[in-house]
């Protein structure tokens, strides 16, 4: 049970991340302790339980809600993107990008004292592939909106180090227990595997669903009597898993890690080299997921203008900056909104 807790505790802070009206998630447990006392009249031994609340975590989201809220409103009540049957023929669309800071406190025993996480999250709405396949037909029933976020933990309060991110998936603001190896949290209109939870990167992913499921997925939209247009393949909800991880790792790695240099060198750790922190080591990454991290994201990152490496130590940064992938108790849980 302390594990689950303990497991939980963790998650639980990572929930504000990618959520949009989450303000308060409080964790307790409930304890009871057992004294035997003898009444020496009635010479009986008397049992009383003695039930309390210990206190396992408070969190609350510091940043305003209305700040929060305000910047997510922009991607969801934007409605341009979407094309209609001749919407193409009038308008072009640009993609809308947004880098915003998520500040999250808690503590954990009773009186303790308060810790304070600063989060940077960069926002993408729209990205030309992803447009496209979310305004498939077949979604128009879920909207699926073509939103992918990248958030990356860049301070804490307290004294000493913490850990970065093994690169959390999420879907609709949760945690889906996927880990890309990359040093940031990825949210996106991610589509999983029904049975083990696993992410649709490839076709055949999802091969022991249909054979349980064989029509799971539907089939091809027929064209209408009336028209002589042909109906459209499905999209593979693999093809949009892999969009929006392409998305994340070629758009939002270095349009975040452009914004988070001056914050480091001016206003938190003090020292910009601790950027280098953040860089996407192919080695890290994990082996489902190196496919999406090329030659690509290293020439954008090589482009930006976002190195510190003093002259002495340029030959080395450079070939470090270079770097590109070989061969290519009963627990009581309150969340308040």
């Amino acid at each position: 049970m302390e594990k689950i807790v303990e497991s939980f505790k963790k998650k639980a802070l990572c929930s504000f991340l990618f959520t949009l009206n989450l303000q308060k998630i409080n964790i307790d447990t409930a304890l009871t302790t057992t004294t035997t006392t003898y009444d020496e009249e009635e010479e009986e031994e008397i049992t009383t339980n003695t039930h309390t609340i210990k206190q396992l975590l408070r969190s609350k989201l510091r940043t305003s809600p209305n700040v929060r809220s305000n910047q997510m409103n922009q991607f969801l009540t934007n409605t341009d993107w979407k094309k209609s049957k001749f919407g193409s023929f009038f308008k072009t669309w640009t993609p809308i990008t947004l880098t915003s800071t998520l500040e999250i406190s808690w503590s954990e025993e009773e009186g303790g004292g308060e810790v304070v996480d600063t989060y940077m999250i960069s926002s993408i709405l729209a990205p030309p592939g992803l447009q496209s396949q979310c305004n498939a037909s077949q979604f128009r029933a879920q909207n699926l909106l073509p939103i992918v976020r990248l958030s990356a933990h860049i301070h804490r309060s307290s004294s000493g180090p913490f850990l970065l991110s093994r690169g959390r998936v999420f879907v609709g603001g949760f945690d889906t227990g996927v880990r890309t190896g990359l040093p940031f949290d990825v949210s996106g209109p991610f589509f999983t595997n029904e049975l083990d939870g696993g992410l649709l990167l490839r076709e055949g992913d999802d091969d022991n669903v249909r054979k349980v499921h064989p029509n799971i997925r539907g089939r091809a939209m027929k064209a209408s009597s009336s028209s002589n247009i042909p109906s459209k393949p499905p999209v593979k909800l693999c093809d949009v898993n892999s969009e929006a991880i392409t998305v994340a790792v070629n758009i939002l790695i270095p349009e975040l890690l452009m914004e988070l240099r001056d914050p480091m060198q001016f206003l938190y750790s003090r020292d910009a080299h601790l950027i280098y922190k953040y860089w996407p080591r192919y080695s890290n990454v994990m082996d489902s997921f190196k496919p999406f991290v090329t030659k690509t994201l290293y020439e954008k990152l090589g482009a930006r203008k976002m190195y510190v490496a003093k002259p002495c130590e340029s030959r080395r940064s450079e070939t470090r900056l270079r770097e590109t992938p070989a061969g290519a108790n009963h627990t009581r849980v309150e969340a308040i909104v």
